[in-house]
């Protein structure tokens, strides 16, 4: 069965009405993605121009602390020198007193053992005096 040739007509005219709005929809979306793509480009180039702005802070300040490293390295680096002389100084001194030290631990050690043996035998001379295991004569 063949439609009617009015009924065509309506279901063209339907048809029509359906893509023309379809189109309308279409062409505010288009729109509305110019829109927000012409935001993005702006915020974009806002961006970059900040972007380089802080860039150009930053080598700047690099540039800044570069410099004045150079200028303490200039001022300080004879100072440096003499502390590692003295520095190597102060260790050879530090080895030159080890090696001295180094025989007195030993005698102190012997003192220690000398002096441990004299007072042992002095508390046991003052015990035996007060057991009267012992008797002092005196002439």
């Amino acid at each position: 069965m063949l439609p009617e040739n009015g009924n065509i007509k309506q279901s063209n005219s339907v048809k029509l009405d359906v893509l023309a709005k379809q189109m309308e929809y279409t062409v505010k979306a288009v729109d509305e993605i110019k829109v927000s793509l012409s935001c993005f480009e702006k915020k974009r180039a806002e961006e970059w121009v900040e972007y380089k702005v802080e860039h150009a802070r930053v080598v700047d300040d690099i540039e800044d602390v570069n410099g004045k490293y150079s200028q303490l390295d200039r001022d300080f680096g004879g100072k440096y020198s003499k502390l590692d002389k003295d520095t190597q100084q102060l260790q050879r001194d530090l080895q030159t007193l080890k090696d001295a030290i180094a025989p007195l631990i030993i005698s102190n050690k012997i003192l220690i053992w000398i002096g441990g043996i004299l007072g042992t035998s002095v508390i046991i001379f003052v015990w035996s005096l007060i057991t009267h295991a012992v008797e002092v004569i005196t002439p």
